[in-house]
């Protein structure tokens, strides 16, 4: 991740637009408008191309064929939000890894959450990012920082 802010700077959030909540969740991760949803579009559709490479292997006269063309993107849906799969090409150009939750590598993660830096998350189709910022809140955190829930509903 990008360096925390100091304690003195400001946080960046951004509000929902459309359902655009995997940009805005991507862009409160590295706290600052690094992505357009026309960056995370273009990944789509580059997964969308493979996938419909591999599937004509199969043959263009397949049920499976036909019946995956007659589907909309699994990777960008027409209301503007992103699978987690554009989601982690995403942020891997800046070295970061999504590690789903229910994997084992997550392992660590789920005994001593506390040292993991954040979380993206995604709760009935609508992803936010929880992060450990050094900002602290006087009402909600002790001096130091503490985590922030960056859901752009919010």
């Amino acid at each position: 991740l990008p360096p925390p802010p100091s304690p003195m700077a400001s946080l960046y959030h951004e509000k929902q637009v459309s359902l655009l909540c995997g940009v805005h969740a991507l862009n409160t991760l590295l706290q600052g408008p690094y992505f357009l949803a026309a960056d995370l579009g273009a990944i789509a559709q580059e997964f969308d191309e493979r996938e419909r490479a591999l599937m004509r292997e199969a043959g263009v006269e397949s049920a499976d064929f036909l019946r995956y063309m007659a589907e909309d993107s699994g990777n960008a849906a027409a209301d503007g939000n992103f699978s987690i799969q554009v989601l982690t090409k995403a942020v891997e150009v800046w070295n970061l890894t999504c590690i789903p939750a229910t994997s084992q590598a997550a392992g660590r993660a789920w005994q001593e959450p506390q040292r993991e830096a954040a979380f993206l998350c995604n709760l009935d189709q609508h992803w936010f990012t929880v992060r450990r910022c050094a900002t602290a809140s006087p009402t909600v955190h002790a001096t130091g920082g503490g985590w922030w829930n960056f859901n752009s509903l919010f």
